[in-house]
Formats: structure tokens, C-alpha cells, sequence
């Protein structure tokens, strides 16, 4: 982890657009990779499982309201993932699966005893931890993009530098760029190499530092810089 480095990427989350820097702690990854080996098994059993009891009870006409609702659940599962399997995807294309995937899990739950107990505590903690890393992920992410809009308004508004003579990311640039779109100039959108300006969170070679924006980040909890860079003549 992360794989297909979209929105999950090794600083966080993304997608990065004002360059890179360091990303998190090695060790992190390898227990998210971790928990998600385990947690993928678990996931796939959970429903493989939750399928064959659903195929034992249509064939012996036992059905009842709830596995109804079941089968309709893993229908949905496999009509949106095959697709998805089969041409590729990014990270994000996975999202919906979620709600779907947990409800049939949580069909499969003992409801009472130690079992239960103890699933249910065990899911708590990593939905508590998986939640808090997305909403300092999300934090940082807003925070970042807030300061390098920031940075780039006042560059226009105060430096009057115009819009083709600064490489802001693939948002700016793609916003302000000027011409029809094609597979020869599509490169421009994502860098700007001809721009003078260049917003960075890291220092480059062939520019010089203007000014420097800090920001806060959670992960890791550290004071981060943002450079306005300008190339040396």
C-alpha cells in the first residue's frame, strides 16, 4: 500500500499537484498493508460465506425477507466490481462497494456471546483508526491546496504575474488555460514547464525561492513549507 497512488498515496492523501515531498514513515505502510491483507481475507470470507448460505437456503426454499435484501446486496457487489476488475481502476472507484460489503459482513456477526463481543470491539478500534487517518488526511489535503491558492492570488494580485507565466498545479493551470485541449499540449495542463513561477512544496533546481508560505500538517504532525519559486535567469 498504497497501490494505485490516486487518492491513497505515500504522503497521505492526494492526489498531489504542487510536486512531492517526504512521505509517511515506511513502517506506517506496512501495517496498513497489514491490516488490509487481513482485512481483505476476512472481507472475502465474510461474504463468500454470507453467499453460499443465501444459494442453501433459495435452493431449499427457506428464504426470508432479510435474505432478500442479501441477495440484492451481493448482486450489487459483483455487478459494480467485475467491471471495475476487469479494465482497472483507481482507488477511489472502490468507495461505494463499502456500505454494501460492511452490511453484508455484519449479516454474517453473531449478535450475542464473546464472539460477538469481541468482533465488534476489534471493529470499533479500526474503524476508529481508519476514520481519524481519513479526516487528518482530508485536513491536510484542504490545508495544502488552501495556502498554494492562497500563494498563487497573491502573486497575481500583487506581483501581477499573468496566469501563462505560472505553473500552479493541475488545477490552476487547467483553469486557466487558454486554447483547445489535445494530446499534444495535454502535458502543459499538468506542468507548466515554460512558466516563469512555480508553486512547490519542495525546493527545485533552476529556480529561486520568493516567498515561502508555512502550514500545519497532522500526518506527520509537523510545520510544512510551501515555496513560490522563481526560474533563474
Amino acid at each position: 500500500m498504497p497501490i494505485s497512488k490516486n487518492i491513497l498515496i505515500p504522503q497521505g492523501l492526494g492526489p498531489l499537484t504542487f510536486g512531492s515531498y517526504k512521505p509517511l514513515p515506511y513502517s506506517f505502510w506496512q501495517a496498513v498493508t497489514g491490516l488490509s491483507l487481513v482485512g481483505g481475507v476476512l472481507l472475502v470470507r465474510g461474504v463468500v460465506g454470507r453467499s453460499v448460505v443465501l444459494m442453501q437456503r433459495f435452493a431449499t426454499s427457506g428464504m426470508k425477507h432479510e435474505d432478500v435484501i442479501q441477495i440484492f446486496f451481493v448482486t450489487a457487489v459483483g455487478a459494480y466490481a467485475l467491471p471495475i476488475l476487469w479494465g482497472g481502476f483507481w482507488d477511489r472507484y472502490l468507495l461505494p462497494l463499502v456500505p454494501f460489503l460492511l452490511y453484508l459482513n455484519a449479516c454474517g456477526v453473531p449478535r450475542e456471546g464473546v464472539g460477538a463481543a469481541v468482533r465488534k470491539s476489534a471493529a470499533a478500534v479500526l474503524i476508529s483508526f481508519t476514520a481519524a487517518f481519513a479526516v487528518l488526511g482530508t485536513r491536510d489535503f484542504l490545508t495544502w491546496h488552501r495556502v498554494g491558492w492562497e500563494a498563487l492570488a497573491e502573486l497575481q494580485q500583487t506581483a501581477g504575474v499573468g496566469a501563462p507565466d505560472i505553473d500552479g498545479g493541475f488545477e490552476y493551470n487547467g483553469w486557466f488555460f487558454d486554447g483547445p485541449l489535445d494530446r499534444e499540449n495535454a502535458e502543459q495542463v499538468f506542468v507548466n514547464k515554460n512558466a516563469k513561477y512555480r508553486i512547490a512544496i519542495v525546493e527545485k533546481p533552476g529556480f529561486k525561492v520568493v516567498k515561502t508560505y508555512k502550514y500545519f500538517s497532522w500526518l506527520p504532525p509537523k510545520v510544512c513549507t510551501l515555496y513560490v519559486l522563481e526560474r533563474d535567469t
